[in-house]
């Protein structure tokens, strides 16, 4: 039996926010692949979006276990995550201006 309403709460509203980007994410592959492309697009942002999700969540409970259960080591590595993250999409978004002739 649940014990903390608290938590299931907490997960209710991630999950609504996190699933209602998937229209989003399935619009922008849709409208920048070829059509050629489009199916392994689908394929390969899926396969991301699961498997490296879990690949995060034990990741961060292998630093959390690391740093003694001190919490603040899993946010700091979550940040740098996302910092890498926001590189690569900089990245990306300068190459594909450069590729269209953009600056």
């Amino acid at each position: 039996m649940l014990q903390d309403w608290g938590l299931v709460a907490i997960l209710a509203a991630f999950s609504f926010v996190h699933f209602s980007t998937q229209p989003l994410a399935n619009t922008l592959i849709a409208r920048f692949t070829s059509q050629q492309a489009r199916g392994m697009s689908f394929a390969v942002g899926c396969a991301l979006n699961f498997r490296v999700g879990a690949l995060g969540a034990r990741t961060g409970g292998l630093v959390a276990d690391a740093a003694g259960g001190r919490l603040q080591y899993v946010f700091l590595m979550l940040a740098a995550v996302a910092a890498v993250a926001t590189l690569c999409g900089l990245a990306l978004h300068r190459s594909a201006r450069g590729a269209r002739g953009q600056t």
